[in-house]
């Protein structure tokens, strides 16, 4: 009996064997994701990893990633649950096949119609951290999966740039303010990003961005008012952008230019704000200063 068993057990390791072989053969074998890094969004995405019980898509491309996508790797949802990613619908690589894998943060069941384009739709208004990557090597090189290797690593980054303003007085102005909305006016509104490229391919309209700060109160030249947003890459050499202040952001009371600057995707400005006054009565004569920016990466040291 037990000869029995091991005979039978035997078999159906050959059995297992046999299938494996021919799962290759016809380029039946499952794709596997791993995540294996985000950006570092700080105060957006805490640490280094998505949000448990978060999704995001896939796109599972065909011809080094040029031409079509691989049957059933049309935008597949993934769920992210304790640092796993499982595919909501298997997706089996082609034999003779390298297969490159593009992915995006948050997962959105519209951008199926995407598939060829490789682009994702990104906004302004929702101030959603919008993430990118594309499937990866040891050395975070792009990479390819293929039938006998099916497993791929991915390692996300920001789309969208972020601005900082870091607001005071001016150490010999004596009044106070409360400014308890800060905007940015004529922002790009809408864009479609390429994740091959890793930029925005084309853009429209435009947006004005609002902030509600908590602490809006400046009294003395210590006290500080900060804010971010979330920005589209962008020159605002060539789409001027405009800083306001106030208790009415219909009108604001305090404007300034932001400075020339090409915001990048993944990468943190931050702007020094100074209200200045020349101790005159009149509004006028009160000034609001907008410092060229600290550029550095998003997940640069605070």
């Amino acid at each position: 009996m037990a000869g029995a068993t091991c005979l039978a057990s035997m078999l159906s390791v050959v059995a297992c064997s046999s299938e494996e072989k021919l799962a290759l053969s016809d380029g039946r074998v499952p794709l596997e994701v791993e995540v294996v890094g985000v950006q570092d969004t700080r105060t957006i995405i805490d640490g280094t990893a998505l949000p448990d019980g978060s999704q995001y898509g896939i796109f599972a491309m065909l011809g080094g990633g040029t031409t079509d996508a691989v049957e059933n790797g049309v935008n597949v949802q993934v769920d992210y649950n304790n640092g796993k990613s499982t595919l909501r619908n298997p997706v089996y690589i082609p034999d003779n096949a390298d297969v490159p894998v593009y992915a995006y943060y948050p997962y959105d069941s519209q951008n199926s119609d995407l598939a060829y384009l490789r682009q994702i739709p990104v906004e302004a208004s929702s101030q959603t951290d919008y993430l990118y990557g594309t499937s990866v090597d040891v050395n975070n090189n792009f990479s390819f999966a293929n039938a006998y290797n099916p497993k791929v690593r991915i390692h996300f980054r920001h789309a969208l740039a972020r601005v900082r303003l870091n607001v005071r007085k001016a150490d010999d102005n004596i009044n106070s303010y409360k400014l308890p909305y800060v905007g940015l006016q004529n922002v790009l509104s809408l864009g479609w990003f390429d994740l091959y490229e890793g930029e925005l391919a084309k853009s429209e309209g435009s947006i004005n961005l609002l902030a509600k700060p908590s602490e809006y109160v400046l009294d003395t030249s210590e006290d500080l008012l900060t804010v971010d947003f979330l920005v589209l890459p962008m020159n605002t050499a060539m789409q001027s952008v405009t800083l306001g202040l106030g208790d009415n952001y219909d009108a604001y009371s305090l404007t300034a230019p932001m400075p020339a600057t090409e915001w990048k995707s993944g990468q943190l400005y931050t702007y020094n704000v100074t209200i200045r006054d020349n101790h005159m009565p009149a509004a006028a004569t009160r000034s609001l200063e907008v410092s060229q920016p600290i550029i550095t990466l998003w997940d640069s040291a605070e």
